[in-house]
């Protein structure tokens, strides 16, 4: 669980949060699962890459 906290949801929690129903609320999780394949470190930039356009993480 803490996992997952620190991975799938907190990219999801911000799309949720930061989406709407325009750009939608949901994070691209076929690209996730792509990127984790192919190697791709899990860090901001990552999750920048699968959030909803126009939705980037805070800071």
């Amino acid at each position: 669980l803490a996992l997952n906290m620190m991975t799938d949801a907190r990219a999801g929690f911000t799309a949720f949060n930061s989406g709407d129903r325009k750009i939608g609320r949901t994070i691209n999780f076929a690209k996730l699962r792509l990127l984790i394949a192919e190697g791709k470190v899990y860090d901001d930039n990552m999750i920048n890459r699968i959030l909803p356009e126009g939705v980037k993480l805070p800071g």
